[in-house]
């Protein structure tokens, strides 16, 4: 895999993170 990939991968999960974050405490 490509570095450049990966390092955007780690932007995107942070970001993931977050949204799941904030979808888990509307369905609370």
């Amino acid at each position: 895999m490509y570095p450049m990939m990966k390092e955007q991968d780690l932007k995107n999960f942070r970001l993931t993170t977050a949204d799941l974050a904030m979808l888990n405490s509307r369905q609370r």
